[in-house]
């Protein structure tokens, strides 16, 4: 009967840890007043979707997930009661999770090889704003009143502590090269980190099994493919739109008329792009005659909004309006607004995403002033 119970004894270990490598646990104690934390629910849903992944009730502050996963991913738990919620970057391992009801952006999640390297980072992260005291730095530099002479000290301020980030998520990511975490650093700087580094670091994952699949590097490649399409030298993507007239538009019949034609992003809504137009329409005025043009591309504006401010500024350039259907912005890799995109009369991109400053430099340089 001993052996038989001892047997039984290592049956019950050996399905345990089976499960346990197999899937994910997520056991959770959330401390507090509030009712719900009583007799409740905990849900659970991938980051950046609204769909429900699992749920399960919680009592007396407690509640256990478990599961398996295909791959890692960020997700979020929490409860409707609650105003926030609580992230995870969740695979198939023990986690353990620890609250205040009152405050749950304290919460504390361990467990898994993203989730502790996330940690780690955050923890780096405070460490650095503490160092460069970039809550009043950051703050200064948005004033519009701050002169330029403290806007370079603490322009470089910003770029020393960027640096030390960099160079500590460098570290994590040489020590765990085909992470979650990695993937996530490559996905978040595929828009901006050079292509021949990003291409390396892809294909690793890509030769994979572990990501086979992964909507992630979908993603990723598909950025690279479009990036490599807006290089200077490529020839820019063509497109027809409807003008401020309701008349169709098509860019290459703008860009063979011209020396030089400067394709904008932008938005009534944000100012910082409606300021540039501002900003690059005093020299749009200077060089127009020397053979300049500029094209102007909303996106997701109010009509009423855009038709008011081109009016306002006197925005004298061809104006374009993107609809649903034309994703001219995605074809453009666009992330951010204002983006820009300069071409020259046989649509040779020449420079991408460039400020006022640099474009005007250019043009200084390369065209013939009346």
């Amino acid at each position: 009967m001993r052996k038989a119970l001892l047997f039984l004894f290592f049956i019950v270990v050996i399905i345990s840890c089976k499960t346990n490598d197999e899937g994910y646990e997520v056991k959770g104690v959330i401390k507090g007043e509030d009712m719900a934390l009583k007799d409740g629910v905990v849900y659970i849903q991938k980051a950046n979707t609204k769909s429900v992944f699992d749920s399960t009730v919680i009592k007396r502050g407690r509640f256990k997930f478990f599961g398996k996963l295909e791959m890692p991913d960020k997700y979020l738990i929490f409860m409707k009661e609650l105003n926030y919620n609580i992230p995870i970057y969740l695979e198939n391992t023990k986690f353990r999770i620890e609250a205040l009801s009152e405050n749950l952006r304290e919460a504390t999640v361990t467990g898994g090889q993203t989730q502790d390297l996330m940690n780690k980072t955050a923890s780096k992260s405070q460490s650095v704003m503490t160092k460069y005291n970039l809550n009043y730095v950051l703050g200064e530099l948005v004033k519009p009143d701050t002169d330029d002479k403290l806007r370079a000290k603490y322009s470089s301020i910003v770029n020393s502590a960027n640096r030390e980030m960099k160079s500590f998520s460098d570290s994590l990511i040489a020590a765990n090269p085909t992470s979650f975490y990695s993937l996530l650093n490559l996905y978040e700087l595929v828009n901006v980190g050079d292509i021949e580094e990003l291409q390396n670091r892809l294909e690793i994952f890509e030769n994979s099994s572990k990501y086979k699949g992964s909507s992630y590097l979908i993603k990723i490649r598909e950025t690279i493919e479009k990036r490599k399409l807006l290089e200077p030298g490529r020839v820019a993507p063509d497109f027809t739109l409807l003008s401020l007239d309701e008349s169709p538009i098509t860019f290459s019949k703008i860009y063979e008329k011209n020396k030089f034609t400067i394709l904008i992003f932008w938005s009534s809504w944000s100012r910082e792009s409606t300021q540039f137009c501002i900003d690059i329409g005093i020299n749009y005025n200077l060089y127009r005659k020397n053979g300049i043009e500029i094209v102007a591309i909303t996106i997701g504006d109010v009509e009423r909004n855009w038709r008011e401010i081109i009016r306002k500024e006197n925005f004298s350039w061809i104006q374009l309006k993107e609809n649903n259907q034309s994703a001219v912005s995605s074809v453009y890799n666009v992330q951010m607004i204002p983006h820009t995109i300069l071409v020259d009369t046989e649509g040779k991109i020449i420079m991408n995403n460039n400020s006022v400053k640099e474009i005007v430099e250019y043009l200084e340089d390369n065209l013939q002033h009346k």
